[in-house]
């Protein structure tokens, strides 16, 4: 019975990784592409990109894929606590099915576009009146959303992965969806 859990837990670790990883892409490129044309691709860039993003989307961005975790752990323990083997096996299990599950079960970008432009106005309608500067940078934020959801939402692309992501340069909104071999 412990074995059928940990099977059960690394099912549900990999059922909800394409989204999680989705949705971290997509935030990823977004911000990517928001910046200005000839922005150095460095370590620093990228930090300043994740410090600007978790600002947004703070409690998505940490607390899914850090639940997620938590299945996959506990699936593997629980393995371990069966017999040897066992946890062995969810580890196989899980290896083989994440790559079958990402591939075909991420939804498209268009799904994280909405989805980001969703809790974007929900953050912008529970404002508070005295933080001007920060309803500026969400209200910006979602204009370029707003722009991006206009050039990809009938599009069929899933969220870039990180190749791709290191591929694309910054500020370039068409790049994504006019090299659409490299999008699979």
């Amino acid at each position: 019975m412990l074995l059928i859990q940990a099977v059960i837990l690394a099912l549900i670790f990999c059922l909800i990784r394409p989204y999680n990883k989705g949705l971290f892409n997509t935030r990823k490129w977004i911000a990517k592409i928001r910046e200005p044309k000839g922005t150095l691709d460095n370590e620093e860039t990228n930090i300043t990109l994740l410090q600007k993003d978790v600002k947004i989307m703070s409690i998505d961005l940490v607390l899914k894929p850090t639940m997620n975790t938590v299945f996959l752990l506990a699936g593997i323990i629980m393995g371990f606590l069966y017999k040897w083997w066992g946890g062995l096996l969810v580890i196989a299990i899980t290896r083989l099915l994440k790559e079958v599950t990402i591939l075909y079960l991420t939804p498209s970008l268009a799904y994280y576009l909405k989805r980001n432009r969703r809790i974007v106005m929900k953050k912008i309608e529970g404002f508070k009146e005295d933080d001007e500067d920060e309803l500026e940078e969400y209200k910006k934020y979602l204009a370029d959303l707003e722009k991006i959801l206009v050039i990809y939402k009938d599009s069929k692309l899933k969220p870039p992965d990180s190749r791709e992501l290191r591929d694309i340069p910054y500020g370039d909104i068409n790049y994504f969806i006019n090299n659409y071999e490299l999008a699979k």
